[in-house]
């Protein structure tokens, strides 16, 4: 007997045959045999020749095997009607279109049905395969379809915000940094680089410039001290620790305006509360001698002054930050260090550092656009004085492009900020990727 491409039994629901695997060969041929000499089913009475089907049974590959279903098919290339009523052709099976692979299979199926030998059985196998293919890759989509539709659903509002509040802005700044753009006058010219050539030649940017960047680093530098040292303080136990937690934030919470204020009546030349403290304590002399400080007015000190007010209105963030990320090391890694005979400072350095890289990385990210970017502070203590020296570039491009009313240069000293953040970005930015892979 020629070879059977697949084993088969009786189905448990008609006179077809139903796919077996791990059957042996001589049971195979026996059943093969009986399949072949069993005659075929006679069609419902009454149907005509032209609309008789051909059942396949659908149970191979399929998930829960108890769970039987057939597919139709018509024998003879012609249309049928289906029970509801609506008209099927020859490439449609139940709701759907019938791939070209899986019509072609039908085809071998029609021309072999009627001998019922080893290549009807081929063909109705191949058959089933098609159709199972053909489900399992239409459900693979609709599911995949879902969840990216749901999945850009949860983004639409992220990036609608980022388009509008950040990169609308930008765009406009960039159309204004290259046009001769000013206050009262309706039409715009294009200059091209003509700004940003003239910031470069005015000594006040680069003083600015100057300002901006050690306003950004000395900043940085002891927020984060101060950040770690707090972040560690409010980790240990304590009594009232949830409430001096909250105490903490109360810096970073308050209108910028109020607490600027309150710190420019705190060094004020004359009732300033830290010169009277510092006096009272002998560090400095009473009130008009020369080593009386004026904080607002002497050049050495009044960006000293600014960076004091910007740390504490801001490390608070930093602190809570850290406190994150020191929570989410497990006590029983530093434990075992502990148990190893490290130090306190090995373990930071080797253990706790290592494995909040990330969170660091990200906190010191938004802190460095902070800090550059901060116009309040600094205006609102100063406006840049005395003699530029706390003058740094938002407040350089607010005074140029808003109240000189020069738009396009104005708009050029603040796109300044771009290179010198970008890079810094970038190198964070690729850092954290690494370590997360």
């Amino acid at each position: 007997m020629a070879d059977v491409p697949h084993r088969q039994r009786s189905g448990g629901h008609g006179p077809e045959p139903r796919l077996q695997h791990a059957v042996p060969q001589r049971p195979l041929q026996e059943a093969y045999a009986r399949h072949r000499d069993r005659p075929q089913a006679a069609d419902p009475p009454g149907l005509p020749e032209d609309r008789r089907l051909l059942r396949l049974s659908r149970a191979v590959d399929h998930p829960h095997p108890g769970d039987r279903q057939h597919l139709y098919l018509p024998r003879h290339g012609h249309s049928r009607v289906s029970r509801q009523g609506e008209h099927r052709g020859i490439d449609q099976v139940g709701g759907g279109r019938v791939p070209a692979d899986l019509r072609q299979a039908q085809a071998r199926m029609t021309l072999s049905s009627s001998s019922g030998g080893p290549d009807a059985a081929g063909a109705r196998a191949a058959g089933i395969s098609v159709a199972s293919r053909a489900r399992a890759s239409g459900w693979f989509r609709s599911q995949t379809s879902r969840r990216l539709s749901f999945g850009y659903l949860l983004l639409a509002p992220a990036v609608l915000y980022v388009l509008l509040l950040v990169g609308a802005p930008f765009l406009f700044s960039l159309y204004l940094a290259l046009s001769d753009a000013n206050v009262g006058d309706p039409v715009a010219h294009f200059v091209g680089l003509e700004n940003f050539r003239a910031a470069l030649e005015s000594d006040v940017f680069y003083i600015a410039l100057q300002n901006s960047i050690v306003f950004t680093v000395v900043g940085a530098i002891f927020k984060g001290l101060l950040g770690t040292t707090l972040a560690f303080l409010l980790l240990q136990p304590f009594w009232g620790r949830k409430f001096v937690r909250g105490l903490v934030v109360i810096p970073f919470t308050l209108p910028i305006s109020i607490s600027v204020l309150s710190w420019k009546w705190m060094y004020d030349s004359q009732f300033s509360v830290i010169n009277w403290f510092l006096s009272r304590i002998g560090l400095i002399g009473s009130y008009g001698s020369a080593d009386w400080p004026v904080w607002l007015g002497q050049p050495h000190l009044a960006l000293a002054a600014c960076i004091i007010v910007n740390v504490w209105r801001t490390f608070p963030f930093s602190a809570i930050v850290l406190l994150a990320g020191f929570t989410s090391v497990p006590t029983e890694i530093l434990d075992a260090a502990r148990v190893d005979g490290t130090s306190f400072m090995q373990r930071f350095r080797f253990v706790v550092v290592p494995m909040i890289a990330p969170i660091l990385l990200i906190g010191f990210l938004f802190d460095t656009v902070f800090t550059l970017s901060d116009l309040s502070i600094v205006y609102l203590l100063t406006q840049g004085g005395p003699a530029n020296a706390t003058k740094i570039l938002p407040v350089l491009a607010y005074q140029v492009g808003i109240q000189a009313g020069a738009l396009g240069r104005g708009a050029a000293i603040s796109l300044f900020l771009f290179p010198l953040l970008m890079p810094l970005m970038i190198l964070l930015l690729r850092n954290l990727r690494r370590r997360e892979y």
